[in-house]
């Protein structure tokens, strides 16, 4: 009896027809060109903690497609180039370092997002993200970072009533049950998937150097 009333409750707050949609779009049409660091391994795809949750969905559902403007182009800047960094061949050369970096990983899901939108009209809110994984590759001549980076976003239809409710209630300063529902209730409406990212960072490192070089910490 427990289990049913878990899975009523998980029924009632995951948006399933949004996870099909997620599902049948950009599906992959071969394996991916890094072999060791495959793109799109979801870290916890699910809008709640529930046992009978959606299925996990692959992040190269976000990905954006081949023939896409190249990242320099979109931003009309020589700052940013290479491509939009899934795979080491298709790295991304960033000036600035590692605070150039963190822009650029916020641009390529801004802009991962407004295609989902154009393409499928899924409308999703960035949150946030958060860089869990950092390893300094060496290839030939060229050094690459490699980062793994958990995003979490949440569909607008519910972070419109999101805000809304936070706002009403002023932030639930004096209310603390009020809070910790309405941050139950946020949770429950977010996606959390893992993307990575390669950028070519040879203007940052002697390409000489010893082996066991550390990248800074992003």
């Amino acid at each position: 009896m427990k289990k049913d009333r878990a899975k009523q409750k998980t029924e009632d707050i995951v948006d399933l027809d949004l996870f099909s949609k997620l599902l049948s779009i950009n599906e992959d049409d071969g394996e991916d060109e890094a072999v060791d660091y495959g793109d799109g391994e979801f870290v916890a795809a699910a809008f709640g903690d529930g046992p009978d949750g959606p299925d996990d969905v692959s992040g190269k559902k976000f990905r954006l497609p081949d023939g896409h403007p190249v990242p320099g182009d979109i931003l009309k800047t020589d700052a940013v180039s290479g491509g939009w960094g899934y795979t080491m061949r298709d790295a991304a050369v960033i000036q600035g370092g590692i605070p150039g970096e963190h822009a650029f990983i916020e641009f390529r899901i801004g802009e991962e997002l407004r295609y989902l939108e154009k393409s499928s009209g899924i409308k999703l809110v960035y949150v946030d993200h958060n860089k869990f994984a950092q390893e300094l590759i060496r290839e030939g001549n060229d050094s690459y970072d490699f980062l793994s980076v958990q995003i979490e976003v949440i569909p607008e239809a519910d972070w419109d009533q999101l805000k809304a409710d936070w706002e009403s209630h002023g932030g639930y300063k004096k209310d603390r049950k009020g809070r910790r529902n309405h941050e139950n209730w946020r949770e429950s409406r977010t996606i959390r998937f893992t993307e990575h990212f390669w950028f070519n960072v040879n203007a940052l490192f002697d390409i000489d150097g010893e082996d066991g070089e550390d990248m800074p910490d992003a």
